[in-house]
């Protein structure tokens, strides 16, 4: 039997990911904050979100499962930066798919 995700073109499928990790304002903050700041914790983010530190986690958690961000350990810590392949990929896809949106007979 084909799962419903193997009826989808791959780049539908990595388009759909990247948009599902973008759908709350919250994630969406995280990643402007990590833009400005480089790197971070997830405790230094929390101090900057209206969030608890658990909310904040798990918001962090979908954005690395995403590929949006990674995440090393340092020492104890766990350090988050922007993935920047996947947001230069995530831009190429939303290009693309803006482009075909707009242009739908090219």
């Amino acid at each position: 039997m084909i799962s419903s995700s193997e009826q989808f073109e791959p780049v539908s499928l990595a388009y759909a990911r990247y948009a599902d990790a973008l759908s709350h304002p919250a994630r969406l903050t995280v990643l402007e904050k990590l833009a400005e700041l480089g790197v971070a914790t997830c405790g230094e983010l929390t101090g900057m979100l209206p969030l608890a530190q658990p909310t904040v986690s798990q918001h962090l958690k979908k954005l690395v499962d995403s590929g949006l961000v990674q995440r090393r350990k340092s020492g104890l810590k766990s350090l988050y930066s922007l993935n920047e392949e996947a947001v230069q990929e995530y831009r190429s896809l939303s290009f693309g798919l803006l482009n075909k949106l707009s242009n739908p007979l090219n």
